[in-house]
């Protein structure tokens, strides 16, 4: 007999509108992936291109450059970030970094400005010459109708599946309550593992793809610069037993105590210290995904967690080697484990709260204002929860107890070494400059002041005295001056928001686009998808600009809509991460606000999306709660019910005590480190070199490379420079007429390929002795490192465009390595492998010149050292 007669009754085949259902969830899934495409592609350029050649009658001449804009659609921030400007296929490379800067640097300079580009053309005639062709390549934008019929096919859509799913179970796989909500009932860490590697494989591409960044203050060509520069030779200074030396010795010293700690286990190089920043990035995007966790709503720490690791306000950061990248990570630790403290009332991790907050303040500074904020939540919401008054007590005092040992243990160290109370020694310029009521900030005046009054610039604690007097004396003069200026630079320091940013914008249009989806799908609420649109073009229109009214409405919205009591907690720590850091900013005469909020911009973010969801929420509820009224049918109606509260209950993710764990580990490991070296004191693993007689080595040298072809005139060897110098990986490649703005002219453009290096000076006793810049032809590829060298060339100088002080440029043409047989054995000079540059132009003017105007003669001791960081000039750039 046939089966179906044996074991049952045969299946009903399947109708071609039974079918049709599934079509138009296919359909769905597939327009809500095209828009998310397009929406990448409209804000952040993910592979599209166009080119744009730019026709000699559009082209605008004013006075000193020359104009050309792009279509009205292309008009957008994305341009500046991604399009290249081209010459006869020859893509231009000095762009300014202001449009004011164009006519001073001239010819072969463009820069991205009103939807278009402004250049200086590198001949006067090339704008009308038929045989030279401009055009610029760009990522492709759609018009602005392409998203309206995206928005209509979406909303058409989500009607016709709501049609034909009406009376019919939701499909499991379209249940969007998973993704956008979390009860909290789940503690497991999978997802943050899985966002921690993602992040990491994407930060390390973006190393590898940008490896010679600049970004005109801290990175230039890769190698570091200001503030960059200080804190690297201040963890090379830890690593070799020297202790905290240098210009940044006096400031918070977590940040080049963890470089330092590295530097020890894994050697003195660039990549180990950008390897650490991109493990900071990585840790606080999986930090971001707990924090949305925490907010029951995994959309919200996803799309923050994404922003993190497309911004280039964080990318290009990891570059550079500076206390911010350290303190991003820690600023979230600190609020997560407030969080946990106060939520499992517990007395251990209220220790370690405090103790996590206290290492942030002395890694970046940013989170010092967090300290009594978070003190005042974690003490006051317990007892609101009807805790004893003396459990709630007893949490705060170990809280202050863990954030005392670190910052009290410093600022200890701080009286007993340089009699100051401070954690910093920046302290009393910033908050001189916030107190200065005329310009209302630091400026390069201040310091010509400072110098007219006798006072030594160069000196901390003259400049520190100097200053913290001016503070006082100000504030005194004017109180109310001095207050009012005060809450006018809080309310702007919201303008300093890193909005302008092609990561954030478009996480931030994701996350509008997730909250409009979710109602639409959970709860047949279709209206949510136009108000959300609504919401996008808004926030497109005004530029992403975020305003104190949008954030006083988000802090409404984010505590009004949430009674879970440990939500609640989240977004008040959210809340006074957010106040904390404008209210530093404040004091600072907002200098520097743009750095402030590389370590917090996550909590005015993560507020202002959760109350843009609590908005499409409750008025979507409301809006078809009036349509409930109406006799339309249901599958339009919807429902107007607001999705339910999740409960009360909630355990902690495992990420934040994995992470507090092994952060306060790694933090003991570095700091017992660098004790350690700094007890077996300054050493070197090169031995000594005290033998090496440079001048006859030097001149050896020069013989060998003139009859192997060395071009270079006759001149006594006292005219040249000789140096004993080491070579990490400070060093780049320019080519021919390529430059920068940096203050420091060594990067200024020169008509050939040439290299740029940072050349570590060694004593006799093969110890660091500070370093110098140097400069020669061609490429530096063939230059050992880390082995002794002896560096030969022209010694040449230019001005500091900020602190006008005369900077040393060894213009070099021969380095002749030295090897040694064993450990134990001296150096001796390698000639074999000697290797010759061709003399740059600007050496041979010097050896040339008459000898009074030349540089002092070389010898065999090592020239002073350059300092390792000058003092400050002008206010830290933005």
């Amino acid at each position: 007999m046939n089966r179906f007669f044996t074991e049952g009754t045969p299946p009903t085949p399947q109708s071609r509108n039974d079918h049709f259902p599934d079509g138009i969830t296919v359909s769905l899934a597939a327009t809500i992936l095209l828009c998310i495409l397009a929406l990448c592609q409209q804000f952040y350029g993910i592979g599209l291109t166009t080119r744009h050649e730019i026709k000699p009658d559009r082209i605008l001449s004013l006075s000193g450059y020359c104009r050309w804009k792009f279509p009205e659609h292309y008009r957008s921030p994305l341009m500046a970030r991604r399009a290249e400007f081209f010459q006869n296929n020859d893509r231009w490379v000095n762009q300014s970094v202001a449009n004011r800067d164009l006519e001073r640097l001239g010819p072969g300079w463009f820069h991205w400005i009103d939807g278009g580009v402004n250049f200086v053309p590198k001949k006067p005639t090339d704008p009308h010459d038929p045989s030279v062709r401009y055009f610029v390549v760009s990522p492709t934008q759609f018009k602005p109708r392409v998203g309206w019929i995206l928005g209509a096919l979406l909303l058409g859509q989500i009607l016709i599946f709501r049609r034909c799913r009406e009376g019919r179970p939701q499909p499991r796989y379209l249940s969007a309550h998973g993704l956008f909500c979390d009860d909290g009932t789940a503690p497991g860490c999978w997802g943050e593992v899985l966002i921690f590697a993602l992040a990491l494989v994407a930060i390390f591409s973006s190393l590898h793809t940008h490896h010679d960044l600049t970004d005109h203050s801290f990175m230039v060509k890769g190698i570091p610069e200001s503030d960059a520069a200080a804190w690297f030779e201040l963890a090379v200074s830890q690593s070799e037993g020297r202790g905290l030396k240098g210009g940044f010795a006096s400031q918070r010293p977590f940040y080049s105590t963890y470089l330092a700690g590295l530097f020890t286990l894994f050697g003195i190089k660039l990549s180990i210290a950008q390897g650490f920043n991109a493990v900071c990035l990585a840790c606080s995007t999986a930090g971001i995904y707990t924090l949305g966790r925490l907010l029951h709503t995994r959309w919200l720490g996803l799309v923050l967690a994404v922003s993190a690791v497309t911004a280039t306000t964080h990318l290009d950061y990891v570059h550079a080697i500076i206390s911010e990248n350290g303190g991003n990570v820690l600023a979230l630790l600190s609020l997560l484990t407030a969080w946990k403290a106060a939520w499992i009332l517990s007395l251990r991790w209220a220790f370690i709260a405090g103790l996590i907050n206290g290492i942030a303040a002395l890694t970046s500074g940013v989170t010092l204002l967090t300290l009594p904020l978070y003190l005042l939540i974690i003490v006051a919401f317990p007892l609101l929860r009807h805790v004893p008054w003396r459990r709630a007590l007893l949490i705060g005092l170990l809280y202050t107890l863990g954030a005392s040992i670190p910052v009290g243990s410093w600022i200890a160290r701080q009286k007993m070494v340089n009699n100051r109370f401070t954690l910093s020694y920046n302290t009393a310029e910033v908050l001189a400059g916030g107190a200065d009521l005329t310009n209302g900030r630091l400026t390069k005046e201040a310091f010509s002041q400072a110098a007219q009054s006798g006072v030594d610039i160069n000196d901390p604690d003259q400049r520190y005295e100097y200053f913290i007097n001016a503070f006082k004396q100000s504030v005194a003069a004017n109180p109310i001056g001095y207050i009012r200026q005060l809450g006018n630079a809080f309310l702007s320091s919201i303008d300093y928001l890193p909005t302008k940013v092609a990561g954030l914008q478009l996480t931030l249009l994701l996350g509008l686009l997730g909250f409009g989806l979710w109602p639409a799908l959970q709860r047949g609420q279709w209206l949510s998808i136009p108000l959300s649109g609504l919401l996008m073009i808004f926030w497109i229109q005004s530029a992403f600009n975020v305003t104190p009214l949008m954030l006083l409405a988000s802090f409404f919205l984010a505590w009004r809509r949430n009674s879970v009591p440990a939500i609640r907690l989240v977004v008040l720590l959210l809340i006074a991460t957010t106040l904390a850091t404008m209210m530093l900013a404040a004091l600072s005469g907002n200098v520097a606000s743009k750095r402030f909020w590389l370590v917090a911009d996550w909590a005015p973010y993560a507020l202002l999306l959760v109350g843009t969801k609590y908005f499409i929420v409750i008025s979507s509820s409301l809006a078809h709660k009036l349509l409930g009224r109406t006799s339309l049918p249901s599958w339009i109606s919807g429902t107007p019910a607001l999705p339910p509260l999740p409960g009360a209950a909630m355990t902690p993710p495992p990420f934040i005590t994995f992470s507090a764990i092994a952060w306060i580990a790694f933090s003991a490991l570095c700091t017992a480190t660098c004790l350690f070296e700094s007890a077996r004191g300054p050493h070197s693993s090169l031995g000594p070199i005290d033998d090496i007689n440079l001048s006859p080595i030097a001149q050896k040298g020069l013989v060998l490379a003139k009859t192997a072809g060395l071009s270079l005139p006759d001149v006594p060897i006292e005219r040249l420079t000789i140096r004993i110098a080491l070579l990490r990986d400070l060093h780049a490649t320019l080519e021919p007429d390529e430059g920068t703005q940096h203050w420091i002219q060594v990067y200024s453009q020169r008509p050939y390929l040439r290299w740029i290096a940072k050349f570590v000076t060694l004593d006799a006793s093969g110890e660091t002795a500070g370093h110098f810049r140097a400069l020669g032809q061609d490429r530096l590829d063939s230059v050992p490192r880390d082995t002794p060298l002896i560096v030969v060339g022209a010694l040449t100088r230019s001005i500091n465009r900020i602190s006008l002080e005369s900077t040393p440029l060894l213009e070099t043409f021969l380095i002749i390595p030295l090897t040694r047989s064993d450990p134990q054995s001296p150096w001796q000079p390698d000639f074999s492998s000697q290797i010759t540059f061709t003399p740059t132009p600007e050496a041979l003017s010097v050896l040339a010149a008459p000898l009074s105007a030349e540089a002092p003669a070389a010898s065999s001791r090592p020239p002073d050292p350059t300092p390792s960081h000058p003092a400050p000039a002008s206010p830290p750039p933005q």
